[in-house]
């Protein structure tokens, strides 16, 4: 923050010894952690986690599994499927963080309602259908032809009962 309210003109020099010490900082913080993970891998895997990246993520995955990931933003959204065998693709979604939010409140709606027995009402159908139409469609012959399927949810996404669709 104190960067931030520094002004590049008239305070160049404290804003030289600024950046120079939050250098500093984090050569010290990047230090600490190699030292524990050294000590104490475990613990340094809860405090310090390293995110998989593509290569990573794909010596983890089972034959037979697909890994789909959404990213839900304002203004559009995405979806990434990864193979074992590395293959990656995006899919991009033509709906918004606020529509889906929307669409998924509206079938979890229907889902409470349908709860008591009897067959799913029709709406419940059609919008879990509808969703996956939205959201798993683009992908589905990879969906088909997985074993398994680990998604990676994001924003309104985590609120959704992915099993429901249809």
């Amino acid at each position: 923050r104190e960067i931030a309210e520094l002004n590049p003109q008239s305070d160049a020099d404290r804003l030289a010894a600024a950046q120079a010490r939050l250098r500093e900082l984090r050569d010290q913080r990047s230090a600490l952690a190699e030292a524990l993970r050294r000590a104490s891998p475990r613990l340094a895997a809860l405090e310090y986690p390293v995110p998989l990246d593509r290569a990573g993520a794909t010596r983890v995955l089972e034959n037979g599994t697909l890994l789909l990931v959404f990213s839900v933003r304002a203004h559009g959204s995405s979806l990434f499927t990864l193979t074992p065998d590395g293959r990656l693709t995006l899919h991009r979604l033509e709906i918004t963080q606020q529509q889906l939010g929307e669409e998924v409140e509206r079938f979890r709606t229907l889902v409470e309602r349908g709860r008591y027995g009897g067959p799913p009402p029709r709406a419940l159908v059609e919008q879990g259908r509808r969703l996956w139409t939205m959201l798993l469609a683009p992908a589905a012959d990879r969906v088909a032809a997985a074993e398994r399927i680990l998604i990676v949810p994001d924003g309104p996404l985590n609120e959704l009962p992915f099993a429901a669709l249809v």
